[in-house]
């Protein structure tokens, strides 16, 4: 290739490459064919950093309420725990990593609507560890998924997922399983899922 410029022994070497690399990857198949696909990895929904702050500073006999966006946006006496698309494994995993959920006085749960929105597979096996990780002396109120106008939640899944949690909440002693009480239009925000000021306020009515 002395007679060819530099530009064009350079071009002549690239496709000399490419075609060895054309005749040997059918000989390279089958190998790459026993190498294992990656598994898709859904990271944890990471616990707050506000959370970890707080959680020393909660005493002993403390109310404390868990769950997702809607348990975020109540706004009552106690420590708030609830994070935005929270499902039942993000809840099991708060109990697990935050000492105060073990000494707590009573624990709120309202946790599931993602479960049902995503289809998660498992949901009424994670109630019950949810159920088993907080201790027999604690006092639970759990409240069951409220009903939801958005296209993704069905009141037949709704069902089905509460009847769940209501099952979890009889297995442990000192719980008490809360039906969502009587339900209007307009304790929904637009979006079918997250409540209104008059949806909190009934809620809240119903939760002893």
């Amino acid at each position: 290739m002395a007679r060819f410029s530099g530009p064009v022994r350079w071009a002549i070497g690239v496709y000399l490459v490419g075609l060895h690399v054309v005749v040997a990857l059918p000989h390279l198949e089958p190998a790459l064919a026993d190498v294992p696909p990656v598994p898709a990895i859904k990271p944890e929904r990471l616990i707050p950093k506000h959370f970890w702050w707080q959680d020393p500073q909660v005493p002993g006999g403390a109310t404390v309420y868990l769950g997702d966006s809607i348990t975020a946006g109540l706004v009552a006496p106690g420590v708030n725990f609830g994070i935005s698309g929270a499902t039942s494994a993000d809840v099991l995993n708060v109990i697990e990593k935050l000492p105060s959920v073990k000494r707590a006085g009573v624990v709120y749960l309202a946790v599931g609507v993602n479960d049902v929105h995503d289809g998660l597979p498992g949901t009424a096996e994670r109630f019950m560890a949810i159920a088993a990780a907080i201790p027999a002396g604690t006092s639970v109120v759990w409240s069951a998924v409220l009903p939801s106008s958005h296209p993704r939640i069905s009141a037949e899944a709704v069902q089905r997922i509460n009847e769940a949690a209501q099952a979890a909440c009889n297995s442990r002693p000192r719980c008490r399983f809360v039906a969502a009480p009587e339900w209007r239009a307009d304790y929904l925000l637009e979006d079918g899922v997250h409540l209104s000021a008059a949806g909190y306020a009934a809620w809240l009515e119903a939760l002893p």
